[in-house]
């Protein structure tokens, strides 16, 4: 029988789990001392038990805005691990058994229980949400894609917030006096260089690439990631930051953390007032423009929808508040970048008077 997949995941069942997965990691934990981190988003706090210090190097950088001191008590337990550091296996390969029929794999979080396998980072994410207890395993950590340094567990993460009223929102966020704009379009739209422009210049900064939303009102927006995902384009416009890049061949984007000097303007949350659609247009200046709810919502959903798997009925909820509950503009960016930071600047001093 064929594998089902969704897009570039195949959904996996319970049986993965019980038959390969928690037999391999009480082998793990019999083995091997884990590294454990802990990170909070908004009041929701998890710990990452290592058992890889190569994912531990790797995850730790775009989450370095999340950690906090150990904790007690914390609302989720993530297992970390590859077969080249532990030695122990957990196989990727999947037959029928271990697969949900299609109707199920275009579906929504099951009560107890979801996990996936995802082609191209080639790793299996399950979360046990009775036991609020995650997995997370590949095979070699040295073998996974750059850009899965720039957004680590993000699947994972999805799936633990949405259970929690927040929602991952694929955008850019920045403020000032924790107050911010949504910045939300297709790539190369100017996205990821306005971001960063706005954190270079000493604007507050949640993220690049995704963010987590409250949709109660005032709807607020949380920092996820200290890193952003840019174009060579984009680089072109940001050369201050060639040197923090890490560029993987034959791939479009490069990598980028925070750089330590600019991490004191990296926040955790901020209020929005907007959301804004950059838009690069030929003239010399950068202004913003009313844009039409269909517009916004035609830029916001299907990247978000594509990238995160199941929950797509609370995805699309979300959205929608958003888009009704907050104004909408374009943001006309014009030939000078740097007049971008200055328009989002005076609209949000104009917003907060």
């Amino acid at each position: 029988m064929e594998l089902i997949r969704t897009g570039n995941l195949y959904r996996i069942t319970k049986n993965y789990f019980t038959d390969v997965v928690l037999p391999a990691t009480n082998v793990l934990a019999s083995r091997h001392e884990s590294s454990v981190r802990t990170y909070r988003i908004h009041t929701h706090t998890f710990r990452i038990e290592f058992f890889s210090p190569v994912l531990e190097q790797r995850f730790s950088k775009a989450l370095s805005g999340l950690e906090v001191p150990a904790q007690d008590k914390v609302d989720l337990t993530v297992v970390a691990w590859d077969k080249a550091t532990s030695a122990v296996v957990s196989p990727l390969v999947l037959n029928a058994y271990h697969l949900l029929p299609e109707v199920d794999a275009k579906g929504t979080i099951c009560e107890d229980f979801v996990g996936v396998y995802i082609h191209g980072e080639e790793s299996v994410t399950l979360y046990d949400i009775d036991a609020q207890k995650a997995y997370y395993y590949v095979s070699d950590a040295k073998d996974l894609p750059h850009w899965v340094d720039a957004a680590p567990l993000r699947t994972l993460l999805h799936w633990f917030l949405t259970a929690r009223n927040m929602q991952l929102m694929h955008g850019a966020v920045v403020g000032h006096a924790g107050r911010g704009v949504l910045l939300t379009a297709p790539g190369g739209s100017g996205k990821s260089t306005t971001a960063f422009n706005c954190l270079r210049q000493g604007m507050e900064y949640l993220g690049d690439d995704y963010v987590a939303i409250t949709e109660k009102v005032p709807i607020t927006a949380h920092g996820l990631y200290a890193s952003a995902k840019l174009t060579q384009d984009a680089m072109s416009h940001l050369p201050v930051l060639e040197h923090y890049a890490v560029v993987e061949a034959g791939v479009e984007k490069a990598v980028i953390h925070v750089p330590d000097v600019l991490l004191g303007h990296l926040v955790r949350e901020a209020q929005l007032l907007a959301i804004f659609v950059p838009k690069i247009h030929s003239g010399e200046t950068t202004y913003l423009i009313p844009a039409g709810k269909s517009d916004v919502l035609r830029a916001i959903v299907p990247t978000t929808l594509f990238q995160l798997p199941f929950a797509r009925k609370e995805i699309l909820s979300v959205m929608r508040t958003l888009v009704e509950e907050l104004p909408c503009y374009f943001l006309m960016l014009g030939k000078n970048r740097d007049e971008a930071p200055e328009t989002i600047m005076s609209f949000i001093k104009g917003a907060i008077e």
